[in-house]
């Protein structure tokens, strides 16, 4: 079922003050959580973040990340985003991206500890071969599944320019988005990490290596980086449902199963047509077995309606011309039957209980596509459902905002429309 094109209502605000009233900052995609962590509620994750109070000036720390191949089921190629940890005694793969693999999974009970006396328990662990994206390397790994590995690295975006990153060693980088947030699918940890470097590096700044790896050349090292609105304080403890992993911390998620199951059904059956329309299924709560033979009940509502709209003839004539639309759109075909004429939706139709999950959650898939930043913040966070309430510093740049959002948009066979 194609999902229908959303009617968007633009407007943009230019502010005289230039002041934001959003965060830059692009949405993680969502992660799967469908199993609890041993960390209590009253525990809580600590984060350090070393910052200048006397400046907007923070310092980013580049953690050694990679775009490595691993085989699924069947064989096939995915490209998953690891990132490596020396301190680390097992190799971890989130719940999501091993659900993606439909790799048949063991019983595997394990408690990982992370900071303090915070542990995560994984009770699963799949096989399979990871290789590299640069060489010949190839390596058979045990993956134990756990919910969620880190937040998305790093956790602002980095200008790469002033590194000056030579051109034979920047075609050669395992992870050649390594400075924009991006989540991380599984880690690799110290059995493999020590093995993986080749000893030779590359001092490009007093505070950025770069090492070659049998994964390819990895940027490791700090970076200052200037911040509109910088953290409140430079440590901060905050109750989470997760744990951490690793001295990293964990993204904390209260979704309610059925959000869980949606968000599984949904990536498990997207897809993008030859337009770039999304086609989707929808999600049901129980088996559509369970109507049974629902025509004779929906018989009787057209018949009601019948009567209805046969004592209103502005309502009966604004009904016909809806119909009419919808066919005209696309939206539905008819289907031939006697006595009644049966039509066949072919987009998402409002009213359902899916609807509007389907409408927001494809733009946010559409948004995991798109390079330029603020773009994708803008399809992140700007829409309502399908209404798109978004601004700039000044004309320029909200005409410069309009444009990009309609490029991608229409790659969706979505337009921007009043």
């Amino acid at each position: 079922m194609e999902i229908d094109k959303i009617k968007i209502w633009c407007t943009f605000h230019v502010s005289t003050n230039n002041t934001k009233l959003h965060s830059d900052a692009p949405l993680n995609p969502p992660n799967l959580v469908d199993k609890p962590s041993s960390l209590s509620q009253d525990q809580s994750v600590v984060t350090y973040v070393e910052q200048d109070k006397k400046s907007n000036v923070t310092k980013q720390i580049i953690l050694a990340t990679a775009l490595v191949i691993i085989e699924n089921a069947v064989g096939h190629q995915v490209q998953c985003r690891a990132i490596l940890d020396s301190g680390s005694q097992v190799y971890l793969i989130t719940r999501e991206c091993a659900s993606i693999l439909k790799i048949n999974a063991s019983n595997s009970l394990l408690s990982i500890a992370g900071i303090r006396p915070i542990t995560a328990k994984t009770d699963t662990m799949i096989t399979t071969t990871m290789c590299s994206r640069i060489n010949d390397f190839k390596a058979v790994i045990n993956f134990h599944v756990i919910n969620s590995i880190t937040n998305r690295l790093p956790s602002h975006c980095i200008n790469i320019e002033p590194l000056n990153i030579p051109h034979t060693i920047s075609n050669c980088l395992t992870d050649p988005h390594f400075s924009e947030p991006a989540s991380v699918d599984i880690l690799l940890g110290a059995e493999i990490f020590f093995e993986l470097f080749t000893g030779d590096k590359m001092k490009i700044s007093p505070l950025i290596t770069l090492h070659n790896t049998s994964l390819g050349w990895i940027v490791t090292g700090s970076i200052q980086i200037n911040t509109i609105l910088s953290p409140p304080t430079s440590l901060f403890s905050s109750n989470c449902n997760q744990s951490a992993i690793a001295l990293l911390t964990q993204s904390c998620s209260n979704k309610f199963s059925s959000e869980i199951k949606a968000e599984h059904h949904f990536k498990c059956n997207v897809s993008r047509d030859d337009l770039g329309q999304f086609v989707v299924k929808l999600p049901f709560v129980q088996d559509p077995s369970v109507l049974d033979d629902s025509r004779f009940m929906a018989q009787q509502r057209f018949y009601n309606l019948e009567r209805k709209l046969s004592k209103n003839p502005t309502l009966a004539a604004d009904n016909k011309t809806f119909m009419n639309e919808y066919l005209e759109l696309g939206h539905m075909e008819k289907s031939p039957a006697d006595p009644l004429k049966d039509y066949r939706l072919l987009t998402v139709t409002y009213g359902t209980r899916a609807a509007s999950f389907l409408d927001t959650r494809c733009l946010l898939q559409l948004s995991y596509s798109v390079t330029n930043h603020a773009t994708q913040r803008a399809i992140q966070q700007d829409f309502y459902v399908n209404d798109l309430l978004s601004g700039g510093g000044d004309e320029t740049e909200c005409y410069e905002l309009f444009q990009d959002l309609s490029n991608e948009l229409n790659k969706a066979n979505l337009p921007l429309r009043k």
